[in-house]
C-alpha cells in the first residue's frame, strides 16, 4: 500500500458512524437468521411486516460524530470515547448482567455512562439541541443587525445591559457570541455531548438500579431512540415541566427493531 491508498483508507475510517451503538444491537440479533447474525427491523408507519439488517450496517450516519480538528482533518475524538464507552458496556452486560451476577459501583458506573450517551448520540436528539440554540442564533442575528443600524445612543444603552445567555462548559461569567453559538448549531454533538455525559452519569448513579430480563417471545422491542426517560410522577408536575410524558408518546411511535424468534 502506498502513501496515497494509505491517505484514503485513513480518511475514509469510521466514515460510517452508528448512532445506536452496534454492539447494543448485536443483543437483538434473531438466533433463527443465517448464522444468528441479524436483528429484524420495523418502519415507524408499520406498511411493512419486516426486513433483516446486521448490527454494522444499520442505524448509522456518515460523519456524525467527526469535528475539525486544528489542520482541517477529521477529529475522531467523540467516536472513539463513544466507542469505548461501548466496549466496557459490552463487557459488563457479558461479564454480570447476562450471568446475573452481583454488580459492583465501576459496572454500575459504566451502565449509566452507556445510557447517558445512549440518550444524547441519536439524530433526534441533534435535532433537538440544534432546534433549541438555533432559535437563540435567530435572536442574536436579528439584534446584530440592528446594532449595525443603531444610532451611537441605542448601542451605548445596549452595552449597559447584563449578558443573559450563559456559556456552556466554561467561564460561566462570560456570555456567548455569535461565532460560538453558529458552532453549537452546526455541531451540537460535538459541542455538547462530553459535557452532558459527564453531567448526568452521576446523577443516575444516585437513583436505584433495575434491570428487566424477559423469556417470552417476541421479547423486548427497541428502537432507534433506545434510551427512554419516564417519570411516574411527571402528572404531578405544573404543564410545562411534563414534556417526559410526550416524549413516551413519541418514543412509542418510533419503535423500529425488535428481537424474533
Amino acid at each position: 500500500m502506498n502513501r496515497h491508498e494509505r491517505r484514503r483508507e485513513k480518511t475514509l475510517q469510521n466514515k460510517e458512524q452508528h448512532y445506536v451503538a452496534k454492539g447494543y444491537t448485536k443483543a437483538w440479533r434473531d438466533p433463527a437468521t443465517p448464522q444468528g447474525a441479524y436483528v429484524w427491523l420495523f418502519d415507524r408507519d408499520g406498511q411493512h411486516l419486516g426486513r433483516r439488517g446486521a448490527p454494522k450496517s444499520i442505524f448509522t450516519e456518515a460523519e456524525m460524530y467527526t469535528a475539525a480538528d486544528s489542520g482541517g482533518g477529521r477529529d475522531l475524538a467523540l467516536e472513539h470515547g463513544l466507542g469505548r464507552i461501548e466496549n466496557d458496556f459490552c463487557a459488563v452486560r457479558r461479564g454480570f448482567i447476562e450471568p446475573k451476577k452481583p454488580m459492583g459501583e465501576r459496572e454500575r458506573a459504566i451502565i449509566c455512562a452507556f445510557a447517558g450517551a445512549t440518550q444524547f448520540r441519536t439524530p433526534g436528539y441533534r435535532e433537538h439541541m440544534r432546534e433549541q440554540w438555533g432559535g437563540i442564533l435567530d435572536k442574536m442575528q436579528r439584534m446584530d443587525e440592528q446594532m449595525r443600524n443603531a444610532t451611537p445612543e441605542e448601542r451605548a444603552r445596549a452595552a449597559r445591559r447584563p449578558p443573559s445567555l450563559a456559556r456552556v462548559g466554561a467561564d460561566a461569567n462570560r456570555g456567548m457570541d455569535m461565532e460560538e453559538v453558529e458552532a453549537l448549531v452546526a455541531n451540537p454533538l460535538q459541542m455538547t455531548m462530553p459535557a452532558l455525559v459527564n453531567g448526568l452519569a452521576p446523577m443516575l448513579m444516585k437513583l436505584r438500579m433495575s434491570i428487566l430480563c424477559t423469556e417470552t417471545t417476541p421479547g423486548f422491542i427497541t428502537s432507534d431512540q433506545p434510551s427512554i426517560w419516564f417519570d411516574p410522577e411527571g402528572y404531578k408536575r405544573p404543564p410545562m415541566f411534563q414534556g417526559q410524558r410526550s416524549c413516551t408518546r413519541r418514543w412509542r411511535s418510533r419503535c423500529r427493531s425488535r428481537q424474533r424468534g
